[in-house]
């Protein structure tokens, strides 16, 4: 129920009453012209039509000034977007140039540490070249894979694995294996210096790998 009492009325627009207390004609005034409270037949309040367009006017154009800001923000939203887009499209790419250059370095690292092996037992074999005795299929200068495998620190298993790739012809011939797969020999004195021409590998390091230098 509306308030109708209008002392009331005045406390409640004006606050308490002092000296200095508005007349009913000052404060009806203020309700009629300034709030634009006007009384209907049903004797209730209402908007006035003119504050009722003011209201609506300015609601419009809040909401014109939101849409605004909403569409820049939207437009900032996506430059900043597509720019992580972007970013993440370059990281990826970059990630995989990456994966890809290790796989190779990978790949020429074990190449390597293969090239390092089998000229570390070509460097041994060929000592024994060197002391005078004789190279080839015919000669007895065969060596233990067990004293291959001490002199060049690797393990048994290794030293017969890659003495076996040596003794093939893809592997270059350059081994040549005792029936049991016990002992080899070079089969030319100048393997091992042959074996690091062709793969690019510095013979004194070899020989220093092996305590030789």
């Amino acid at each position: 129920m509306g308030e109708t009492n209008p002392d009331r009325m005045i406390r409640l627009y004006f606050g308490q009453p002092g000296d200095q207390r508005p007349t009913k004609e000052e404060v009806s005034k203020f309700i009629t012209n300034e709030m634009g409270l006007v009384r209907g037949d049903d004797k209730e309040p209402q908007w006035s039509k003119g504050i009722g367009e003011l209201i609506q006017r300015g609601m419009e154009a809040e909401q014109g000034l939101l849409d605004s800001v909403n569409h820049d923000e939207r437009e900032r939203l996506q430059e900043l977007e597509d720019k992580v887009d972007n970013y993440r499209a370059q990281v990826q790419r970059l990630k995989t140039q990456l994966d890809r250059q290790r796989g190779e370095e990978s790949h020429l690292d074990a190449a390597d540490r293969v090239h390092r092996i089998e000229a570390s037992i070509l460097e041994v074999l060929c000592q024994n070249e060197a002391v005078g005795q004789h190279a080839g299929p015919r000669g007895m200068n065969y060596i233990e894979l067990y004293d291959i495998a001490r002199k060049t620190g690797y393990e048994f298993n290794t030293v017969l694995q890659y003495a076996r790739t040596l003794s093939r012809p893809e592997g270059g011939g350059h081994v040549q294996l005792d029936d049991y797969d016990e002992k080899a020999k070079a089969t030319s004195r100048d393997a091992f210096e042959t074996y690091c021409e062709a793969t690019n590998i510095d013979p004194d390091h070899i020989r220093r790998q092996n305590g030789e230098l």
